[in-house]
């Protein structure tokens, strides 16, 4: 006996006494139309419950305090369990593998660019803070020909997006609220205490060296530092002797632009503007004073844009050593041996199993621009420019 079926406009039959399981007696096509719709009602009601667990799934407010384009949220709790927390349930497309040689890059077409500017919008932190955090972890969990599973990004971006949170929080107060143009900024010799708390906190190695000097870019209405970089004597002794065998540079006149960080409300050029001023103090008040580099890591994205704005060249080149770990976190050479007394990542290991760890993708090799504080700064060829070892 067959009947109309208003609801979907398809022919259904009752059960026919006669079947011997019971199923109902329907031609082939109707069948299939009907599993069609029963798929139909059911995709249906799974998108209902989808779209109200999203309309009410629990937020997570916090306070913000301006930093210029973005906003960083007030929130103490920026630990990787809280970044956890905030991305919970969100899973991206799929688990296809990235190279380190794209995310270095971050060119518009890089699927590791669009994971970070959407983990830095979630967490309302600078993008591009954000990846260079991110490519200095990226090289522990990467297999030695340099591929990373795209969920070992996504966890490592929600760690290092939460720390960097709650480093903006914890230097807050430290920070310019308001932007101002590149003119209004004034050039100073700062005190350790009024730098140390934004390199420490914010710039990517969270350290500086105790017998730097620091120069920033002030904003003229709080004296809040917009740009800053702290200068060392030249300890690298490869490097210095490479200067001098090459160059004519004496031993002990070069100086190391050791640290660089502008905040985000830092106009453009703010630090090819803080080096030029740099370069005439040091031209005025060490008369001693022959030269000025600088190390660019292109491991972190970093081209040394800035510098060859400011009338640097890239002079040599150094063979990459591993990036060093102390429990899953970036740890320099020198923080090391302020720790422990010595570098050596054999021993650390054997003083304390499973603790520390280096990676094993190669690395590409650092960068060495110069800058004469006296004239111009010789410009030299790529065939000239010596591959040094550490």
């Amino acid at each position: 006996m067959v009947s109309r079926c208003r609801a979907h406009g398809l022919e259904r039959c009752e059960r026919d006494t006669s079947s011997a399981h019971g199923e109902l007696q329907l031609p082939f096509g109707a069948r299939l139309a009907n599993n069609r719709c029963r798929a139909i009602f059911l995709w249906q009601q799974i998108s209902s419950l989808l779209l109200v667990a999203v309309r009410f799934r629990p937020r997570v407010y916090a306070p913000h305090v301006s930093s210029g384009e973005l906003v960083l949220p007030r929130d103490q709790t920026a630990q990787g369990h809280a970044a956890s927390q905030l991305f919970e349930g969100l899973d991206w497309p799929d688990d296809r593998s990235l190279h380190l040689d794209e995310c270095r890059r971050l060119s518009a077409a890089s699927p590791f660019r669009a994971l970070v500017r959407e983990t830095a919008l979630r967490l309302s932190v600078e993008p591009r803070a954000l990846a260079v955090r991110a490519l200095l972890q990226l090289p522990r969990v990467a297999t030695n020909k340099g591929w990373i599973s795209r969920s070992q990004a996504q966890r490592e971006l929600r760690i290092r997006a939460a720390q960097l949170r709650g480093d903006a929080w914890a230097v807050r107060s430290h920070l310019p609220v308001e932007k101002f143009p590149l003119g209004e900024l004034g050039f100073e010799v700062i005190d350790p205490s009024r730098a140390l708390p934004l390199l420490t906190s914010l710039h990517y190695l969270r350290s500086a060296r105790r017998d730097s000097l620091y120069f920033a870019l002030l904003d003229p209405m709080d004296r809040l530092p917009v740009s800053l970089c702290s200068v060392s004597p030249l300890e690298w002794k490869r490097v210095s002797t490479q200067l001098q065998a090459q160059f004519a540079i004496r031993q002990g006149s070069a100086w190391d632009v050791s640290r660089v960080y502008s905040v985000d409300s830092a106009p453009a050029n703010a630090i090819s503007l803080l080096l030029s001023r740099v370069r005439i103090y040091f031209r005025r008040n060490f008369p001693s004073a022959d030269l000025l580099i600088t190390v660019v890591d292109p491991n972190l994205g970093f081209t040394g844009s800035s510098y060859r704005a400011s009338n640097w060249q890239q002079w040599m080149t150094v063979k990459a050593r591993p990036y060093l770990y102390e429990n899953d976190q970036h740890v320099t050479p020198r923080q090391l041996r302020e720790r422990y007394n010595t570098a050596s990542l054999i021993e650390l290991q054997g003083r304390f199993p499973g603790r520390f760890q280096q990676s094993k993708v190669r690395l590409l090799d650092s960068m060495i621009y110069c800058c004469s504080v006296n004239g111009g700064t010789k410009a030299v060829p790529a065939q000239e420019r010596r591959r040094l070892r550490r």
